[in-house]
């Protein structure tokens, strides 16, 4: 099988605004290789390019906690609900592993994210020469050929983080699937590797705090999964240490994943949303908001409150919680990062002293505009969010070429757009919607001067095509 056009005139080089790609992927994280499943199973002729800036696919590399398990069925992989019969299931990525016997011993319907971000390397190994690994995408802007009635290619800069040389390629359609930015607080946070986000906190900040015996005050913001992960690895791995924890609510809840709450996870459900009155949607979203935000899983809650009745048994207190606190900034103490605090009812403020912050604050999903702000005036936007339909982003008539988003439209599809659940699906209707359009077409440069006469081409581009049987 090959994802490449078998045709005479699609065997000339790819990428070139005379013959584009049908598909270019801005990320390659388990949204954007769901979409590299679906373009192979569902059209084999379509022809496709990825890149990622990482020298691998990493999928939240921050959260690999030892023994940390995935909050969905292994059945909810990149594939199995739109596919089961697919050779990229996590059910064949243990088979091939030689542990599939073992691992249906085990009784266990969530893998470790461990286990869980090996499956997702082993699948994108089968698409390797689809994709531009240590690749970060610079800017996409609107191309017009001489002649056509509108732009109807996308222009995509990439830049190789280890060399620094700039490529250039054109696309029919791009997919924007980049994932999001760490929220942060509004006052600011100072540099160092004392303060980061949780998505650095495993690379980053237990090499920075190596002596493991020491007496230091932590400081973790957040009332996610994330963040309670954080605040007990914190207590098992520095036995002497406190962390505060700083919640917007009033304490750590447990997740509402009862089966009928779940049903908002399925793909009928994604699509009746849509479909409701749009004065429904921020409503519902708020009612169902503790299936996803701000809530722990209940099962590690019970392991969480055991470490602290275990610590209440010795006589001391480990685990300081701040409740109805938001943190407005983090700052350059005299000793140490400062936190400074507000409390959510009566306004007082505050500031606690710390070692070490883990901002558990999670991600900002909108676009940057350093990479689509030529595309902007082609947007159609309400408010701050992008109108979309079918995952992709609704354009003046200026704009024919195709920009699609994944994970991008949570105000439009429900909570579940931004969750790995819906990767199956996502990635057909995407995928669906670009074959709807002819392929990409050879095109033939016409005589006379180009618009972009003047434009300095570099002299390399990204090799091109793909084989995979």
């Amino acid at each position: 099988m090959t994802n490449a056009s078998t045709s005479d005139a699609r065997t000339t080089e790819l990428g070139t605004e005379d013959n584009p790609y049908d598909l270019v992927g801005v990320g390659f994280g388990p949204s954007n290789l769901a979409l590299a499943i679906a373009a192979e199973e569902l059209d084999g002729e379509r022809t496709c390019l990825f890149f990622e800036r990482s020298p691998q696919l990493r999928w939240h590399p921050g959260m690999l906690i030892e023994g940390s398990r995935m909050q969905i069925s292994f059945l909810k992989d990149l594939v199995s609900l739109r596919n089961p019969a697919s050779p990229y299931t996590f059910l064949q990525y243990t088979k091939a592993k030689g542990r599939l016997e073992q691992f249906v011993n085990l009784g266990e319907l969530r893998p470790t994210r461990l286990e869980y971000q090996d499956y997702l390397q082993w699948v994108a190994g089968f698409f390797a020469d689809q994709v531009r690994y240590h690749a970060e995408v610079i800017r996409v802007s609107p191309f017009r050929r001489p002649g056509e009635d509108a732009h109807r290619l996308l222009r995509v800069e990439a830049r190789d983080v280890r060399s620094g040389r700039t490529t250039v390629c054109y696309a029919a359609n791009v997919v924007h699937a980049a994932g999001g930015r760490p929220r942060l607080p509004i006052g600011g946070v100072c540099a160092g590797p004392a303060v980061i986000h949780s998505s650095d906190f495993l690379p980053r900040f237990p090499d920075h705090f190596a002596d493991r015996s020491r007496s230091y005050e932590f400081g973790v913001a957040g009332d996610g999964q994330s963040a309670g992960e954080i605040a007990a690895y914190l207590m098992r791995g520095y036995p002497n240490s406190r962390v505060h924890l700083f919640l917007s609510g009033e304490t750590l809840r447990a997740t509402d994943n009862s089966p009928f709450v779940n049903e908002q996870f399925f793909e009928g459900y994604t699509n009746s949303f849509y479909t409701r009155p749009s004065s429904e949607w921020a409503a519902l979203r708020a009612e169902l908001r503790n299936s996803n935000y701000g809530v722990v899983e209940a099962g590690f809650l019970d392991d969480l409150y055991r470490l602290v009745y275990d610590d209440e048994v010795r006589g001391t207190r480990r685990l300081i919680t701040h409740p109805a606190t938001k943190v407005t900034a983090v700052r350059e103490g005299e000793t140490g990062p400062q936190v400074e605090i507000v409390d959510r009812r009566s306004g007082a403020e505050g500031d606690i002293l710390c070692d070490g912050v883990v901002l558990a604050t999670g991600y900002i999903r909108a676009l940057d505009e350093s990479i689509f702000g030529q595309l902007v005036p082609f947007l159609k936007t309400e408010g701050d969010e992008l109108v979309l339909s079918d995952h992709r982003v609704s354009t003046t008539a200026e704009l024919a070429a195709g920009l699609y988003v994944q994970g991008y439209g949570e105000h439009l599809f429900g909570l579940g757009d931004t969750l790995l659940s819906l990767l199956p699906f996502r990635s057909r209707q995407i995928f669906t919607d670009i074959c709807k359009q002819p392929p990409a077409p050879v095109w033939t440069r016409r005589p006379g001067p180009s618009p972009e006469a003047g434009f300095r081409h570099e002299e390399k581009r990204w090799p091109s095509g793909r084989t995979h049987g």
